[in-house]
């Protein structure tokens, strides 16, 4: 007697929806014996080309199963073929007709009773937003900025994109990569925390992480040449140049804009005015090259104002000056008829 063989539940194993029992019974099940392992690979090679092509791909299934069936009937001819064979054949053209059945099931569930649904979220306010994905991922996201997201995610990845900055904590499933797109750079987590910034405007695609591991690649280069970071590791992509460097985080303020705090440690004026501009999105320039190279030391700001920053630097002797075109930086007040 033939084992019934558990399409649905391999069906939806392959599509990432089987909760822990049932893939305990598929588990067992390709245990039990070597042509249940056996029909699990073809079934898993069948589905990964699925997944190869188009979602447009709409295959003839009525066709192939007519052809199918010629076949069965074919095999169950005893004038046809010994007794023996008849059965291998019958069995193996029965486990075909089944398969294709319960992928053009499945097809048809996965497109159009239950095709994903995409939300876009974009924050155009001054305050960053927070929000929470189905698989509990926690997105922290910068003003002028934009995520597209699965209400949830039913494929074999948790796939979204970015343009703009936000940090992710990911919620960990090693089952269930996560993948962002963001100015063609692609970015696989299985679980951890980072900082992606890709804002269109900007020459460069910045990746800070803080926990666990993140492997990051551009997607025009070759698809080998990945990064893999860690925690305190940073991955830049230059777009004009299309090239992909790895270095060590020394930027202490690149969450500022999400936790609202500014800390300068023997800090060059340079970098200073970089942050600021930054941190207040509006630019800051120092006039005089000669001050590029002065630190600035134990100062730290906590969602201050910027008149209340400005006034502090001026104590310091480092005066900032409000120009129509953003904030000049000297060592005396700015005067456009300089």
């Amino acid at each position: 007697m033939n084992e019934i063989i558990p399409y649905e539940l391999l069906a939806k194993y392959f599509t990432g929806e089987s909760n822990a029992a049932e893939k305990e019974i598929i588990d067992r099940w390709r245990r039990k014996n070597s042509k249940n392992e056996k029909i699990f690979e073809e079934f898993r090679e069948t589905w990964d080309h699925a997944e190869t092509k188009d979602q447009s791909f709409n295959p003839d299934v009525t066709d192939a199963l007519i052809q199918v069936n010629r076949k069965i009937t074919f095999a169950e001819n005893p004038f046809t073929l010994h007794r023996k064979s008849n059965s291998l054949i019958f069995y193996t053209l029965r486990v075909a007709a089944l398969l294709i059945i319960a992928l053009a099931f499945w097809y048809f569930y996965k497109e159009v009773i239950v095709k994903e649904t995409y939300l876009t979220e974009y924050n155009s306010g001054k305050s960053v937003k927070s929000l929470s994905l189905e698989d509990g991922t926690r997105v922290t996201l910068n003003t002028g900025s934009l995520i597209r997201y699965p209400k949830k995610f039913r494929r074999k990845t948790r796939k979204v994109e970015l343009s703009g900055e936000a940090y992710f904590a990911v919620a960990k499933n090693p089952d269930k990569e996560f993948v962002i797109h963001a100015q063609n750079t692609i970015t696989r987590v299985l679980g951890t925390s980072f900082n992606l910034r890709a804002f269109q405007s900007e020459n460069e695609v910045i990746i800070t992480v803080t926990e666990g591991k993140v492997a990051f690649t551009d997607e025009s280069l070759n698809k080998t040449n990945t990064l893999d970071l860690y925690a305190g590791d940073k991955g830049i992509v230059n777009k004009s140049g299309r090239t992909i460097t790895k270095e060590k985080n020394d930027d202490i303020n690149f969450l500022s804009w999400k936790d609202k705090q500014l800390f300068f440690e023997h800090t060059p004026l340079k970098v200073v005015a970089e942050d600021l501009s930054r941190f207040y999105g509006t630019r800051f320039r120092i006039l005089n090259p000669g001050l590029d190279s002065v630190t600035v030391n134990d100062l730290e700001f906590e969602n201050s104002p910027i008149d209340s920053v400005i006034q502090t630097f001026n104590y310091l002797g480092i005066i900032i000056t409000r120009t129509d075109s953003g904030y000049i930086i000297d060592t005396e007040p700015y005067s456009s008829n300089d």
